[in-house]
C-alpha cells in the first residue's frame, strides 16, 4: 500500500471560512459535527440542487432531489428552501452532494452556507467506525472533532474513519507515521497515547500518561517510542527517554524530530529563555551522544524558533 502523507485538515471543524471574489468579503461559520448539526436542524438532508432562483425577499430559493434523508422522511424526494443572502447565504453547484441542515421560519425552510457539512464526511460517520472500502487508501486525514481521522481512496472519498469517546473535553495535539507507514500515532491533551494500524484505522495499543509532552516512532510497529517529558515544574526543559526509559538527553528542547537511528532537535530561542540564538543537535538514539549541528543566529528583531516548526529530513538522517 502506497501511502503519500498524513493531513492536518478541519474537515468538520469548528469554523468554516469561506473567501469570494473580494477576500474582504469572508463568510466565516461556526458548524459542528453530524450529530450537533442535527441537533439544531428541523430538517436536514444529504442531496444535489436541481434548481435555483430569486433572489427574492428571503434570497434565492433553491430545490434539491434528496439522497438520504438525515431526519424522519416525509415521503418525498425533494425539497425546497431559502438560501439567504450575502456571503453566507447558501452555494451550491448543479451535482454537488451536500448535507444540508435546514430550520423553519414561519412555513419555509432557511439554509445557509453555515448549516452544511461535506456530504462524503457525513456519510462516513453515519457507517460504523472503520474501513468501508477493500480500495488501498492514500491519505489519513486529521480533523478538530470527532471523528477524527478519516481514510481516503485514491479519489479522495471518504472510506472509513476513526473516532475515540471520552469523558471530558480533549484534543489530538499530535498525530506521527512511524517507519514503514503501517503504524500511526496519536497523542491526546489528556496524555492518552493511541497506537493505530493505518490500513484499518484500528487500535493496537493505547497508554496514558499525564507528564507526556511529546512522543515519536522509531520503528515500524510502534512498539518503541521515544517519549518527551516535562523536566521542570515550568515546562522549559524536557527531558528525551529511550524506549527502555533511559535518559537519552534534556534541554530546553523547542522541536524533536526523528532522523534514521538518531532525533534531531532544536534547542533555544526567545521563549526557552536561553537566549535568541536556536540551536540544532543530532542525538544518537543507541548512545544518546549528542552533536551540534548548527548555531542559528537570531537578529534582535528575529528568532529561528517561530520558523522550526517541522525539520525536513533527507533519508541519511540530515536536515
Amino acid at each position: 500500500m502506497a501511502w503519500r502523507g498524513v493531513l492536518a485538515l478541519a474537515l468538520l471543524g469548528p469554523a468554516l471560512v469561506v473567501l469570494g471574489a473580494d477576500p474582504a468579503s469572508a463568510c466565516s461559520c461556526m458548524t459542528g459535527t453530524p450529530e450537533a448539526m442535527l441537533a439544531d436542524a428541523d430538517v436536514a438532508f444529504i442531496g444535489e440542487p436541481i434548481a435555483r432562483s430569486g433572489p427574492g425577499s428571503d434570497g434565492e430559493r433553491f430545490r434539491f432531489a434528496v439522497e438520504q434523508w438525515l431526519t424522519e422522511d416525509p415521503g418525498s424526494v425533494e425539497v425546497e428552501l431559502d438560501g439567504g443572502f450575502g456571503t453566507c447565504g447558501l452555494s451550491v453547484s448543479a451535482g454537488q452532494a451536500v448535507a444540508v441542515y435546514a430550520t423553519r421560519d414561519g412555513d419555509a425552510l432557511v439554509a445557509s452556507l453555515c448549516s452544511t457539512l461535506d456530504a462524503d464526511a457525513v456519510r462516513a460517520s453515519l457507517q460504523p467506525s472503520g474501513v468501508q472500502s477493500d480500495e488501498p487508501a492514500v491519505f489519513v486525514v486529521r480533523a478538530d472533532e470527532s471523528p477524527h481521522l478519516y481514510l481516503l481512496d485514491d479519489d479522495g472519498l471518504i472510506v472509513g474513519y476513526a473516532e475515540r469517546e471520552v469523558d471530558e473535553i480533549t484534543h489530538l495535539w499530535d498525530i506521527t507515521r512511524c517507519p514503514g507507514d503501517q503504524r500511526l500515532v496519536e497523542q491526546w491533551g489528556d496524555g492518552t497515547m493511541i497506537v493505530r494500524d493505518m490500513a484499518t484505522l484500528e487500535v493496537v495499543r493505547e497508554t496514558t500518561d499525564d507528564g507526556l509532552a511529546g512522543v515519536h516512532c522509531v520503528e515500524p510497529t510502534g512498539t518503541d517510542l521515544v517519549r518527551e517529558v516535562f523536566a521542570d515544574p515550568d515546562q522549559r526543559r524536557v527531558r528525551l527517554l529511550a524506549p527502555d526509559g533511559a535518559v537519552l538527553a534534556e534541554g530546553a528542547f523547542t522541536h524533536v524530530e526523528v532522523a534514521g537511528d538518531a532525533l534531531l532537535v532544536a534547542s533555544g530561542g526567545t521563549e526557552s529563555g536561553e537566549g535568541d540564538d536556536v540551536r540544532v543537535s543530532r542525538v544518537d538514539l543507541t548512545t544518546g551522544e549528542i552533536d551540534e549541528i548548527v548555531v542559528l543566529e537570531s537578529e534582535p528583531e528575529f528568532s529561528y524558533q517561530e520558523l522550526i516548526e517541522d525539520f525536513v529530513v533527507s533519508p541519511d538522517g540530515t536536515m
